[in-house]
């Protein structure tokens, strides 16, 4: 399983897509993360526009699930450390004894990610010990990770800015406002930076396969993620597909269940079942003309928790209007043991 990092300034901001009703509200939310369905489409779409004959190369790979990707997390890096961020289980608050206090309910419902040591630490119990953790905005981390960065508040921020729509969609009137949701990272002290960071298994390609997917995800670096980089959105400074630090999952005790990296849609009901803890989202839909727009698909969210099994499950879903591969969901990603 191989890190990659990738690099951004501080205060730098990203629009990465959320379902919404229709396009004049298509930017006025937005998700905290670059969910697998998206870096899968992202990586596709470089392929396609610098070396248009290779595109359905690199879907095959994905299909076959040569390649599995995670979602694109945080981590906090300096010179000497990345700490690496995870999706909550999201079994966390039926994990809480019926006698627990209110306000730690509510506590828990506000944790979006847990370091890898966490997990690594406590497992799918890490809500037992949740007393001896430190909060930093919406993770947890443990004390001695801490200490080193106790001077930051938080890893990412939620903003909303009004813009005057010039360039309208569909006869919708010009100068309208509207509104564009973003993260942005913050301006730490002492050297630390919040970083992305994606997980990618590629140990089935062969070399000619894997310097496919390389100048896919290098692309990032000119291409950028999340908005338009010609309004301020997206940009990578760096691609680091071999960090000096990379993600070692060492967990404590050994688990027989697993922990979803990315969005799943699983491929039959036999492959549902296996799934004992999950939360559903609905990806797709968006309008791709005044009177056509793609098809919704529910998929498990990351976090997810399904028996332990040695198949990749999942499946790669057409949401094209004409059932003509054209739109693709991503419905496959990486898993760790829990």
């Amino acid at each position: 399983m191989r890190t990659i990092i990738l690099k951004i300034s501080s205060q730098s901001r990203f629009h990465f897509g959320k379902q919404s009703i229709d396009n004049k509200t298509g930017l006025s939310d937005t998700s905290i993360i670059m969910h697998s369905d998206a870096l899968f489409s992202t990586l596709i779409n470089n392929v396609a526009k610098y070396c248009k004959n290779k595109a359905d190369t690199l879907v095959t790979l994905f299909r076959e699930k040569k390649i599995l990707i995670s979602s694109v997390y945080y981590c906090l890096s300096n010179s000497e450390i990345n700490i690496f961020f995870l999706p909550k289980p999201v079994n966390a608050n039926n994990l809480l004894s019926p006698e627990v206090d209110y306000h730690k309910i509510k506590d828990v419902k506000k944790i979006r990610f847990l370091s890898k040591r966490v997990l690594e630490e406590y497992g799918e119990r890490w809500v037992d010990n949740i007393d001896k953790l430190k909060r930093i905005g919406n993770c947890l981390i443990l004390e001695d990770e801490y200490e080193k960065i106790e001077t930051i508040d938080n890893i990412v921020y939620y903003n909303m800015v009004t813009h005057i729509n010039s360039r309208p969609f569909d006869g919708e009137s010009q100068n309208e406002l509207f509104q564009t949701a973003f993260i942005q990272t913050p301006l730490h002290d002492n050297n630390w930076k919040t970083n992305f960071y994606f997980l990618v298994d590629d140990s089935k390609l062969n070399n000619d396969e894997r310097k496919l997917l390389e100048f896919s995800v290098n692309l990032i670096r000119f291409e950028g993620v999340g908005g338009k980089r010609n309004v301020g959105y997206g940009y990578v400074g760096e691609v680091d597909l071999n960090p000096n630090i990379p993600f070692k999952w060492t967990p404590k005790k050994t688990h027989a269940n697993k922990l979803t990296l990315g969005l799943t849609i699983p491929d039959s009901l036999e492959e549902f079942k296996k799934f004992y803890a999950y939360d559903i989202i609905s990806r797709g839909g968006r309008k791709i003309d005044s009177n056509r727009a793609l098809k919704s698909v529910n998929m498990l969210n990351e976090g997810s928790l399904l028996n332990n099994t040695d198949i990749n499950l999942g499946k790669i879903e057409d949401i094209s209007v004409n059932n003509d591969n054209s739109y693709l969901r991503l419905g496959t990603c990486l898993t760790l043991e829990m």
